[in-house]
């Protein structure tokens, strides 16, 4: 691609990049700003549908605990009327096609005549149903002469259902009392004579358990054979005055009088549902679902609570959840709980009417509560999508005035690139004197002068390398070329330098004076490294190679003199640490002397043991009169192998910040006892370097290695 394309893609890049970075910030910023705002928008509503939905099932629990107290009140009321008909003499003569006729009660008017909607259909003026009667009924194997005093007792209770169904609450249906002897009568009533069916009330649950109760008692819900209704029945058992059982009176309330007042907002209305249900008992085999003992849906505002006598169980997928409210119920807690229910995200409300017995509950979907966090986040979407698309054209826009601008400004861009690549190249081929005439006094011009600076400098650098590359071959030329062969012992030693050039050191220096081979071995350590502890090694080896055979033996003379020279000849910052020893082949002894060297290793080879050869003096080129002494002689065994080395070794750190230590180095002699001496040192030296890894070394590889053959 020719520099005027790039240049082209350079500038539309430069332009286009902070805009597009501003409009995906921009579109980011947004985004995020909308998912915040609606979880925030979600979670408020959630809490707000909390309470509204806590306090809508405490006013309806309000209002069913006034009721209750009320209907309470009123059959005590109507309990009492009875008795007192029960303990009064039959002295009213009564029919049975007039029973309990009032003809001063009006027949239809009246408020509560919704409350009866008859199965097979009849219409006010029907006689099925009149306000002005009771209806009497008989089970077919009583006799109506057997009854016929209490049936005229009861025949003036009209007036008193009258009254007690005006006070009642919405929902009453039927006022009736049944007697132990089978009499059984009804308001609101309707028909002529007597109803003889095998219906026998003295065996419904609402019968025996007031009779067993012997106090009010409610059973249900159950549905009325009348109406069709689903109803809960409240029941008083009535003594006769002698305190004898005399029967049960009771009233009917519909399951939609008692909880039709439940009304949600219209917001909510849409899917949610209403349920009396029964929390199973944990001894069932249902126990841990819930019984629904009707059904309201809102999903159609004509639906009616309809009946749900043939239980229909209720369960979540979100068991932990449905468990705590499962327990909830049964302790009488009221709550509202997020679950699953019928394969959606919803609320569930509920509010216990009586302890582990019946309660209200309201399943809102989720989706309606949140509804107004969905709104506003699509709001947020379609204003985002409108000002993306405004920023779309306002990137088209610039592109196209970056394009022209581009085209006619690449020539004088590119011309200075290309002085520029001409003279790279020259450089490249090594014409370090190449240069570049730029005057567009911008970053080119910049670019073109740092470019003039690079030839010369890079010519320095060139130059500089070669000196290292030269003081390298000097230095490495100034080592053994390899070990002398001594009679007994295997010798070798091995240097491995952390830069091109380093102060580490190790000779051995040949002694003509002695006729029987002795020879001397010498490992130092001159601190830093780079040139100048290279310069100084050189130095310190040419000394030490012209002393040591004026000293010969005498090690302390030795090491005084070169550390006087060391001390007057570098910086207070030089000093060295050195190790030198002759070994005298045909005794297969050492004498030494070390100035502040690392101890050497010496390896037993009969009884496995480690010793270390200590110091006899302290750094080198520190003081000019420190005091030096020599150690020895020490005779090698069969096998026994001697290490002299530099910190470079057990001092070399890994990647992790461990270092190889003297552990290593004195298990790898152990291990490699059986190694020639210059096996030895390649094993040493490659075990250091694989455990440093690519971690760049900080110091110089040094070793000597004598072992006794």
């Amino acid at each position: 691609m020719r520099i005027r394309n790039r240049l082209l893609i350079l500038i539309l890049t430069a332009a286009l990049t902070p805009l597009l970075a501003v409009t995906a910030m921009h579109q980011l910023s947004i985004r995020l700003a909308r998912q915040r705002l609606g979880a925030r928008t979600a979670e408020a509503l959630d809490s707000s549908a909390r309470r509204a939905l806590e306090q809508l099932l405490y006013n309806h629990a309000e209002v069913f605990s006034r009721e209750r107290q009320l209907v309470d009140s009123l059959i005590h009321r109507q309990a009492r009327e009875v008795e007192i008909r029960l303990a009064q003499e039959a002295f009213q003569p009564c029919t049975d096609a007039e029973f309990g006729l009032s003809p001063d009660l009006e027949f239809s008017k009246d408020p509560k005549r919704a409350n009866v909607q008859v199965s097979h259909g009849t219409d006010e003026s029907s006689p099925e149903v009149d306000y002005r009667r009771q209806r009497l009924s008989l089970p077919k194997d009583i006799d109506l002469l057997a009854v016929a005093d209490d049936m005229c007792r009861l025949h003036t209770m009209t007036a008193t259902y009258r009254d007690i169904y005006h006070l009642a609450p919405s929902g009453t249906l039927w006022l009736y009392t049944s007697l132990e002897n089978g009499l059984h009568t009804v308001y609101p009533g309707g028909g002529n004579g007597v109803d003889r069916s095998e219906y026998d009330p003295r065996q419904r649950p609402w019968y025996l358990k007031a009779k067993a109760a012997g106090a009010i008692v409610r059973e249900g819900p159950g549905v009325d054979a009348a109406t069709a209704q689903t109803i809960m029945t409240i029941s008083k058992p009535v003594q006769y005055p002698d305190g004898s059982f005399a029967g049960v009176t009771a009233m009917d309330r519909t399951i939609e009088g008692i909880l039709g007042n439940i009304q949600l907002p219209e917001r909510w209305a849409e899917g949610a549902e209403k349920m009396l249900v029964s929390p199973s008992h944990p001894a069932t085999d249902a126990a841990d679902k819930l019984s629904v003992l009707m059904h309201d849906s809102y999903a159609n505002s004509d639906t009616h609570w309809q009946h749900k006598i043939a239980l229909e169980m209720l369960e979540s997928r979100d068991s932990g959840q449905f468990e705590a409210l499962l327990s909830d119920l049964r302790a009488g807690t009221p709550g509202v709980r997020r679950m699953e229910y019928d394969g959606q995200d919803a609320l569930w409300a509920y509010r216990p009417l009586a302890a582990g017995q019946v309660a209200i509950l309201v399943v809102i979907p989720y989706e309606r509560v949140t509804a107004l966090a969905r709104t506003t986040e699509e709001f947020l979407l379609k204003e985002s999508t409108f000002w993306l698309e405004i920023t779309g054209l306002a990137l088209f826009v610039v592109a196209g005035v970056v394009l022209i601008l581009a085209a006619r400004r690449a020539r004088t861009f590119t011309e200075p690139i290309r002085e520029l690549t001409d003279a790279g190249l020259k450089l490249a081929g090594g014409d370090y004197d190449a240069l570049v005439h730029i005057a567009t006094r911008d970053e080119l011009e910049e670019l073109g002068r740092v470019f003039n600076e690079t030839g010369p400098k890079l010519k320095e650098r060139e130059r500089v390398k070669r000196s290292l590359e030269l003081a390298r071959v000097i230095q490495q030329n100034l080592m053994p070329k390899s070990a002398p062969e001594l009679g007994g012992l295997d010798i070798a030693g091995t240097c491995v330098y952390c830069d091109e050039t380093g102060g580490d050191y190790y000779d051995f220096i040949e002694l003509p004076k002695y006729d029987d081979g002795t020879l001397g071995i010498a490992v130092g350590d001159v601190t830093g490294h780079g040139i100048g502890a290279a310069l100084l090694m050189a130095s310190i080896r040419s000394t030490l190679r012209a002393e040591a055979r004026h000293y010969g033996p005498d090690l302390v003379g030795l090491f005084r003199e070169l550390n006087r020279q060391i001390v007057h000849d570098t910086e207070d910052d030089k000093f060295l640490t050195l190790f030198y020893g002759l070994l005298h082949p045909k005794t297969r002894s050492l004498i030494w002397a070390s100035g502040g060297h690392d101890p050497a290793i010496l390896y037993r080879a009969a009884s496995r043991r480690i010793e270390e050869l200590g110091n006899t003096g302290m750094l080198m080129g520190m003081i000019e009169d420190a005091p030096f002494e020599q150690a020895g002689p020490l005779l090698f065994g069969s096998g026994d192998i001697l290490v002299v080395g530099t910190d470079g070794i057990w001092e070399a750190g890994n990647a992790e910040g461990h270092l190889f230590g003297k552990d290593r180095l004195v298990d790898i002699i152990r291990s490699g006892a059986g190694q020639a001496a210059g096996e030895l040192c390649a094993t040493v030296t490659s075990r250091v370097l694989e455990f440093v890894g690519p971690t760049p070394r900080s110091d110089d590889i040094t070793l000597v290695v004598v072992k006794a053959r």
